[in-house]
């Protein structure tokens, strides 16, 4: 039996038939506003509390340029249809309460895409779901509509809430759905999530497809359980410990989750690890740039931790690869066998059409870590959600040694912003002013306009 393990965003799966085909068994983890700053396999300057993610980068690859989108709804409906924000709608995160647009039911989400898989799937998402919006009919349906057979945790973050009451909300009161019924839990929200993960892992049926993601490290920041916070912080302490408290707390509640899966199993394992966003510019430290973290498409706020270890990784070590969040249903899809690029819209007015994906499976990269598998990778955030005129959309390209930023707004008035990536130093302009560019440079802006340009015809809103 193979054991595939994904660390990073969301879970998918379908039906619990009398007899079942074997087949790769699937985890995926994914953490929240935990960036490369305070992962101690990055290198950040200073401290860092994540021992267990270091460990799994020690026996595994390491993604130095693997992306997401700026927040996390948005990242959690790319990874779960290997499709750009605007391609699936969602900019940004979802206000639950008021929002009008949030991931469709016409989306093939990856527990869907294993229905094409050999091997009848059972599937369940735990922990932060945040791909709803609690206006629509039944949300706390949600995650069962989009394939899986199971989900318990939250559907937004700590203080949200399909009912009304119950407050102040907090990760010690919070309310959590069980398979489409709600109920108000105390219990600690990060260490509830692991245990659903371990029941999961014991009681469903092969071959499996799971889904774990951590609310931590995002707001309200707070003391965790006493057995959680060995750097014993109080209420006291500055929003910058409490934060590095929650991210010690998810480290060591992941390293639980890691500790309960059987040594055989484990040794078939592949693990992939991701975090949603950035690092929030709060909880930021000097040297790191504040305005520059969670919610911005700048480096600090869409570039973050990946890590894979298993049997698709010969060796440790590291890539330069230009990844993103829309590679891992590929990905998954080329290890359990499903032609990807063979995919139809299932549901809606393009039913039958070409299920148009932005990804690439990694596979090839896991085995040679020299290759690459796009020169240009792009990323994006916009508000309102859904299509039509948006205030704002903030747009990236970036290749191996430039990056070019375009911020616009509902008018259509942008600003470029062209970084060189090895010395930080950029050009601003509406539209630049490439008399100041050396030959080489102006080359290099020309190739990313020209993409950002294409990419904002191609990526429309449909199938």
């Amino acid at each position: 039996m193979r054991l595939v393990l994904v660390l990073a965003l969301a879970i998918t799966g379908c039906k619990k038939p009398t007899e079942r085909t074997p087949g790769p068994n699937i985890l995926v983890i994914i953490s929240d506003d935990i960036g490369e700053d305070k992962t101690g396999a990055y290198g950040p300057e200073g401290e860092t509390f994540t021992p267990t993610l270091d460990a799994l980068a020690a026996e595994g690859m390491v993604f130095r340029n693997a992306y997401s989108n700026p927040t996390c709804s948005a990242s959690r409906g790319s990874l779960q249809t290997g499709r750009h924000a605007s391609r699936h709608g969602i900019g940004r995160w979802i206000y639950p309460d008021t929002e009008t647009w949030d991931l469709s039911l016409d989306e093939m989400t990856i527990p869907e895409m294993l229905t094409h898989a050999e091997g009848d799937y059972t599937s369940a998402a735990v922990g932060k779901w945040h791909m709803v919006r609690f206006t629509r009919d039944q949300p706390t349906e949600h995650p069962l509509d989009q394939g899986f057979n199971h989900h318990r945790g939250s559907l937004a973050n700590p203080l949200d809430a399909v009912q009304s009451g119950n407050t102040p909300r907090s990760y010690i009161n919070w309310e959590k759905n069980v398979d489409g019924e709600v109920e108000w839990s105390e219990d600690y929200m990060t260490t509830d999530t692991v245990n659903e993960a371990i029941e999961m892992l014991e009681d469903m049926p092969e071959p499996w497809f799971l889904w774990v993601a951590l609310n931590a490290a995002h707001k309200p920041w707070h003391v965790p359980p006493d057995d959680l916070n060995p750097m014993g912080v109080t209420e006291s302490d500055s929003a910058y410990a409490l934060y590095d408290a929650d991210t010690k707390a998810a480290d060591m509640e992941l390293a639980r989750l890691l500790d309960s899966i059987d040594p055989e199993v484990r040794e078939d394992l592949t693990i992939i690890y991701l975090a949603d966003n950035g690092t929030p510019g709060d909880a930021i430290e000097e040297p790191y740039d504040r305005g520059r973290g969670k919610g911005t498409v700048y480096e600090g706020g869409v570039r973050v931790p990946m890590i894979v270890t298993g049997p698709h990784v010969p060796e440790p070590g590291t890539t330069d690869a230009l990844v993103h969040f829309v590679d891992v249903f590929p990905t998954l899809a080329d290890i359990v066998g499903v032609d990807a690029s063979a995919l139809t819209v299932e549901s809606g007015d393009s039913r039958g059409q070409p299920l148009q994906l932005d990804g690439y499976s990694l596979l090839d990269v896991l085995e040679d870590p020299s290759q690459n598998p796009r020169e240009l990778l792009f990323t994006e955030e916009f508000y309102p959600n859904g299509p039509g005129v948006h205030t704002y959309h903030n747009r990236t390209v970036r290749s191996m040694t430039h990056k070019l930023i375009r911020n616009e707004d509902q008018t259509g008035v942008y600003t470029d912003r062209f970084y060189d990536l090895a010395s930080s130093e950029y050009h601003e302009g509406s539209p630049l002013d490439t008399t100041t560019l050396t030959t080489a440079e102006a080359e290099e802006l020309a190739r990313l306009t020209a993409e950002m340009d294409r990419l904002k015809e191609e990526l429309t809103l449909g199938w």
